[in-house]
């Protein structure tokens, strides 16, 4: 009879024990590993630090799961240049050029022939109708603010009409009101 309560003792305390170990938090929370040190023979044991500490004989040490981050490393060579990408759709204006002081044209679409009858007018014979008429002085440095007038209906005080009125016209015109040649850039659609 007396066997009873012993192995009923020994059973509370295996079950005591295990309980103890299936509970134990290794890492803990903030993920720290915890363990004591024997220092007389290199020894190690981890421990839950919540439940147990290191014997007099041993020397308590803690280590992350996950190490601090380290400095950015160098930045890398760069990557070989890609494959060139399709062709764009086509530009929507119906002509343009590149116009010189002097009137001649470069890099032009649309333009049959151009006068430059007067200072700061230039004069534009089309192969089609334009509706708008933009253009933008380049070169320009050091002249002062241009203003550059288009029309697509010049008329006769713009000087050009002869000898038959051209399709569309340019005047670039200083702050003070007098007309200058510079380079231009011109658009129509």
């Amino acid at each position: 009879m007396k066997r009873r309560p012993a192995i009923a003792a020994a059973l509370v305390t295996m079950l005591a024990i295990a309980a103890g170990v299936a509970y134990a938090t290794i890492p803990d929370p903030s993920g720290v590993i915890h363990a004591c040190y024997k220092t007389n023979n290199g020894q190690l044991r981890v421990v839950d630090d919540a439940t147990e500490s290191c014997e007099s004989s041993e020397t308590e040490i803690a280590w992350s799961q996950v190490g601090p981050s380290g400095p950015t490393g160098a930045t890398g060579p760069s990557g070989a240049s890609g494959s060139s990408g399709p062709s764009g759709p086509a530009g929507s204006a119906l002509g343009y050029a590149h116009v010189a002081e002097d009137g001649t044209l470069s890099n032009s679409k649309g333009v049959v022939a151009v006068t430059h009858p007067a200072m700061g007018v230039w004069c534009f014979d089309l192969d089609f109708t334009a509706n708008v008429v933009v253009a933008t002085v380049t070169g320009f440095a050091g002249v002062g603010n241009q203003i550059i007038h288009t029309s697509n209906f010049p008329g006769a005080l713009d000087a050009c009409v002869s000898p038959n009125p051209a399709d569309a016209a340019a005047y670039i015109v200083l702050p003070d009101g007098t007309r200058t040649d510079q380079q231009f850039f011109i658009e129509f659609n």
